[in-house]
């Protein structure tokens, strides 16, 4: 490896504190503003390629070069989630705190993969999840959980636990439903999981996107008498397209 590829990846303690203002300045000028921003991005692989395409750099780059390179070229084309005008997709807004509070999480590069690592953080997770349990009268002395990356990681845990707590080591006949209006992470899991096409159902949902509850009993009727294995109904409580919830509290 050329002496130039090994650049220091610290700063001084000064140049921290500079470089940290810059950034927290850039952050509170973002929130500041927010409303008086472009929402989204229209620019196209071509434009982005031009713009963005370089060759593995041989040389260190100053990070004062590299922020105002994210800044110009890369900022300038994202999609502001957390514009107040901003409707048409799915992920949250942040605020200042979260950011902040990322940023500690991050500084400090705290690992909560288990108690040894770090308790607090361990203990903190439990004390959330029990919160979120309690919220959705779940019981908290049987009821457990843990936080994911995301909606799709979530979806491929569930549905884990849920082939290992019903089928055990054989889930050769096991079914599973979903609506066609489920979220694509679902196909993607079982596909990982290691279900077949032919386990899986798809119910058709009613005029209003809901899943229909009369195809979805016949489905499993049918399913029971040629032999299968019903074990998991996947239902939305908020669709991707639509935000329709499915009939979770019918008694039916």
């Amino acid at each position: 490896m050329p002496d130039n590829m090994n650049a220091p990846l610290t700063l001084g303690k000064e140049e921290m504190k500079e470089y940290g203002y810059k950034i927290v300045d850039l952050l509170v000028s973002h929130f500041d503003n927010l409303s008086s921003q472009k929402i989204a991005s229209l620019a196209d692989r071509k434009e982005m390629d031009s713009l963005l395409q370089e060759p593995i750099p041989n040389k260190a780059t100053s990070p004062d070069a590299v922020l105002n390179h994210v800044v110009e070229n890369v900022l300038s084309h994202v999609d502001l989630l957390t514009h107040p005008k901003f409707y048409s997709f799915v992920p949250s807004p942040s605020n200042f705190i979260s950011v902040m509070a990322d940023t500690i999480a991050s500084g400090f590069n705290i690992f909560s993969g288990g108690w040894s690592n770090s308790p607090a953080a361990a203990e903190l997770e439990i004390v959330t999840i029990h919160w979120l349990l309690e919220m959705f009268d779940f019981p908290i002395t049987k009821g457990g959980g843990l936080f994911t990356s995301g909606g799709s990681m979530a979806n491929l845990t569930a549905l884990t636990t849920a082939r290992r707590l019903k089928c055990g080591h054989d889930y050769s006949k096991a079914i599973i439903y979903l609506s066609d209006q489920a979220h694509s992470s679902n196909i993607k899991a079982i596909r990982i999981l290691g279900f077949k096409k032919r386990q899986v159902r798809i119910i058709p949902t009613d005029m209003e996107f809901k899943m229909s509850l009369n195809k979805l009993k016949n489905c499993i009727a049918k399913d029971k008498l040629e032999g299968y294995q019903p074990f998991c109904i996947i239902a939305s409580a908020g669709t991707t397209n639509t935000g329709t919830v499915d009939p979770l509290d019918d008694p039916s």
